[in-house]
């Protein structure tokens, strides 16, 4: 039910974009497919970060990959008086390793329908 929600969302919100006035067709020619706005919503699900009261792009930090709990070396912070994302490690790292952080505690479901991997169980 919850992802029948989701789409049905996506649906409205693409109808809505897609009904714009006359005067704004300089703007936008073309009407956007579906199918297109779609893969577009679902790339800015995967890659943006929550704020303590909206949401974020933080280009570079979305990059880092995802390792369960204390395997993660890094933890990101949002500081909303100063409005930016820090990221720190939380362990010692060598050169050249590969930092990660924990996406959360999320089902193997949850991680492929928002990030589009599974990890081993």
């Amino acid at each position: 039910e919850f992802l029948l929600d989701r789409v049905s969302d996506m649906i409205e919100m693409h109808r809505t974009i897609s009904s714009i006035s006359p005067s704004q067709q300089a703007l936008a020619p073309r009407q956007l497919p579906l199918e297109m706005f779609f893969r577009a919503k679902l790339s800015l699900i995967t890659r943006v970060f929550l704020t303590c009261d909206e949401s974020a792009l933080v280009p570079g930090i979305d990059l880092i990959n995802h390792a369960p709990g204390a395997e993660a070396g890094i933890e990101w912070r949002w500081d909303g008086e100063a409005r930016e994302l820090t990221a720190t490690t939380c362990r010692p790292h060598k050169a050249g390793e590969e930092l990660f952080q924990s996406y959360g505690e999320r089902s193997n479901l949850l991680l492929y329908r928002t990030y589009g991997f599974t990890q081993a169980p």
